[in-house]
């Protein structure tokens, strides 16, 4: 190999092992960028859902083309919309 490549080959190992070290510790951690999830939790403060309960759904569930987003908490789910800015949820059935 040549001298003027020495830099070249050095920014390349360098940034092969950077993100062999990240992306290790993500595998550890379980923390990937590519998934928007919530941390399990069991420990939160009383009246409080612990945060692996929780579930967000996004389905087209009456049909009309745009899909809806959905809470699910346990068994139950929950139509979760915005009314003049706030968020709001309704227990979800079908008619």
């Amino acid at each position: 190999m040549s001298n003027k490549n020495q830099p070249l080959f050095g920014y390349v190992i360098g940034s092969a092992i950077t993100l062999s070290a990240v992306l290790l510790t993500n595998a550890i951690s379980g923390y990937s960028p590519f998934v928007n999830s919530i941390p399990p939790n069991e420990k939160v403060q009383s009246g409080y859902i612990a945060p692996s309960r929780l579930e967000v759904k996004c389905l087209d569930l009456d049909g009309n083309g745009a899909p809806e987003t959905f809470l699910k908490i346990g068994d139950e789910m929950y139509s979760l919309r915005e009314v003049e800015g706030k968020p709001v949820l309704s227990v979800y059935g079908t008619k």
